[in-house]
């Protein structure tokens, strides 16, 4: 029991050292891609800025097989991302609860509407969470893993986000428009 607690003690440490890390961008001149060099007392990792345009398409996400979070072998209409959301994005604002018989909305489309999170805020948690995704192990290619694509979810656009995170048959939009924030939706589409 002692070295459970001992374990846990290590890991929280862990997880508050990595909260506290220097992140300062830099350009590599040979590959032209954007990273970001995190440095820590003891160590030091490049990780890859990952964008919207380099995220999984929704047709390379490796659905779940096993329908443990389903009920009875429900399979969902919508990809496990489509019904809640935890990680870095669930700081940004005030948890919204569920409403009612809106089942085809995106619960974090929604939450972003409420809190009117900025679509640059937004980015940067996607990019804790992608972090967080390589250093637990987990490929972003899983549907437990997928991270949300701000480019679609700013769209503001029901039908296009709910095209996009669909289980059978997702589609990715030829043509959209993304805006920086709620706010800034409303006012072009009074």
């Amino acid at each position: 029991m002692k070295k459970l607690f001992a374990l846990v003690l290590a890991m929280n440490a862990l997880l508050l050292s990595s909260c506290n890390q220097q992140g300062t961008k830099e350009t590599t001149s040979s590959t032209e891609e954007t990273m970001i060099t995190v440095t820590t007392s003891a160590t030091e990792t490049t990780i890859p800025q990952i964008t919207p345009d380099q995220l999984p398409k929704p047709d390379e996400i490796r659905l779940k097989d096993d329908h443990y979070a389903w009920y009875e072998g429900f399979v969902p209409k919508y990809r496990s991302i489509y019904f809640g959301f935890s990680g870095t994005i669930g700081d940004l604002g005030e948890f919204v609860p569920i409403h009612g018989d809106k089942t085809d909305e995106m619960e974090m489309a929604n939450y972003v509407r409420y809190n009117n999170i900025r679509k640059e805020d937004f980015i940067a948690a996607v990019q804790k969470d992608y972090e967080l995704c390589l250093w637990r192990g987990e490929d972003i290619y899983d549907e437990g893993a997928e991270l949300p694509n701000p480019d679609i979810i700013y769209t503001f656009d029901n039908e296009i986000i709910n095209a996009y995170y669909r289980r059978e048959n997702p589609v990715v939009p030829e043509k959209y428009k993304t805006y920086e924030s709620y706010e800034e939706y409303l006012k072009a589409n009074p």
